[in-house]
């Protein structure tokens, strides 16, 4: 096109054949900019079809197969984050709340006792269980432990309220569910009490009911009483 122009200019080619070339210039100039923005559309699909994890992990497993036609939101890989191992509570939202980042629980996970730091809090409550999912920070050589691993977190929790502690073996099963103990009354003979169990250990439980203060409770053999029975009170060992 540039030297169709100086050909015109001096006269020695003719306007006919410098638009020919000027237009022919013009289309492929316009069929780079086509070719370059097919380019530029293959780059930005090639950008989506990579999938880059936001975080240092492990490939656990593949959900997709190659070539495989993707749904929007369709999970590709299972990931297994590489950081420091992490447990993860449900806990009421009146026992989150008394944990602060950095206080320092006891986890006991196959068996074996270690101690966990507070994380974070979510600020979420689980609609499945209602609870306040808690992170606690494992120390380091529990990283072996496969993900998904139980354990159990104990923590005090203060119910207000009067009631009794009494030996486990003193409980009865009453009727509709109800659990009963044998009270020994002034007369020497006992009587079955209902009572509400609300918190069982391994070899007490804490109870209560319509009892009085101080009074005496049968704490064994409970399956050979029967109500209006006497017995005889002795000391332990006697």
């Amino acid at each position: 096109a540039a030297r169709q122009r100086t050909l015109l200019e001096r006269d020695q080619a003719s306007a006919q054949r410098f638009d020919e070339a000027r237009l022919a210039a013009a289309r492929l100039a316009a069929e780079l900019r086509r070719a370059e923005a097919g380019i530029a559309a293959v780059d930005i699909a090639l950008s989506k079809a990579e999938l880059v994890a936001p975080f240092d992990a492990t490939i656990a497993a593949r959900r997709l197969d190659e070539g495989t036609r993707a749904a929007p939101g369709q999970a590709a890989l299972e990931l297994l984050e590489d950081r420091a191992p992490e447990f993860r509570i449900g806990l009421p939202e009146d026992l989150a709340a008394t944990l602060a980042p950095g206080d320092t629980l006891s986890v006991e996970i196959a068996g074996q006792p270690m101690p966990a730091a507070v994380a974070r809090l979510r600020r979420d409550v689980d609609p499945a269980t209602r609870t306040v999912p808690v992170i606690l920070s494992l120390p380091d050589g529990t990283g072996l432990l496969p993900d998904g691993t139980l354990g159990t977190v104990a923590l005090p929790r203060q119910v207000p309220g009067a009631g009794a502690w009494v030996p486990i073996t003193a409980l009865a099963e009453g009727v509709r569910g109800l659990w009963t103990v044998f009270l020994v009354t002034e007369d020497g003979t006992v009587r079955r009490e209902a009572v509400e169990l609300v918190h069982a250990e391994t070899e007490r439980a804490f109870v209560r009911g319509a009892f009085p203060a101080g009074a005496a409770v049968v704490s064994d053999g409970t399956h050979r009483l029967a109500d209006g029975q006497p017995v005889t009170i002795t000391l332990a060992g006697g």
